[in-house]
């Protein structure tokens, strides 16, 4: 009792069994809060400052929003085909379309406009997120950033490579000979 007191947020557990008389495994208990005082802030690009994701031009859904407020993904500019994410986009005070610094750990609270003139507290719109899209989107960005840390130590082999002296065609006719363990392209290792 003491815990359903002291944490209201969290919803209970609900065990669901199958018509075939096996129990379905529980989901792990989620934490959920209201959206009231909560709004969706305007987001702009940092490099050509146009709104991101306002309208059906981005083509995302509504919960994109919570993965750029959260600091899980970055997103592409439709107009000047920046990269940016919640740390380097422009945000507004949704009373007083003033900028306002943001940081990720304020998602799930109320943060004041430091404007003068403003000063209101907000929070920031939470979308509904199934749990088959959000485990997607965590695989995805986690495919995204293996894909770019091997592109990163590709290019600082390269460059050490370089310093060494020896060329890139030596390189990949030692590794096409069997002199080498690792490919001088992609960075695999064959061994």
């Amino acid at each position: 009792a003491y815990e359903f007191l002291s944490s209201p947020d969290i919803t209970p557990e609900v065990e669901v069994s199958v018509s075939k008389g096996t129990k379905k495994e529980p989901k792990p208990k989620a934490i959920s809060r209201s959206n009231e005082g909560c709004y969706r802030t305007r987001i702009c690009c940092p490099r050509c400052k146009q709104p991101w994701n306002e309208g059906t031009l981005d083509g995302n859904p509504d919960y994109c929003y919570n993965f750029m407020m959260t600091g899980l993904k970055q997103y592409t500019c439709s107009t000047c085909l920046c990269e940016f994410g919640c740390m380097t986009a422009i945000h507004h005070c949704p009373f007083c379309r003033k900028q306002f610094e943001y940081c990720p750990s304020d998602f799930h609270g109320k943060v004041v406009c430091g404007n003068k003139g403003c000063g209101r507290p907000f929070g920031f719109l939470m979308y509904n997120v199934s749990d088959r899209v959000m485990a997607q989107t965590k695989r995805t960005v986690k495919e995204d950033l293996e894909r770019r840390m091997k592109e990163r130590e590709a290019k600082q082999r390269r460059a050490m490579r370089s310093r060494r002296g020896l060329s890139a065609a030596e390189e990949d006719s030692a590794f096409l000979q069997g002199l080498a363990d690792e490919c001088p392209r992609c960075g695999d290792s064959f061994q």
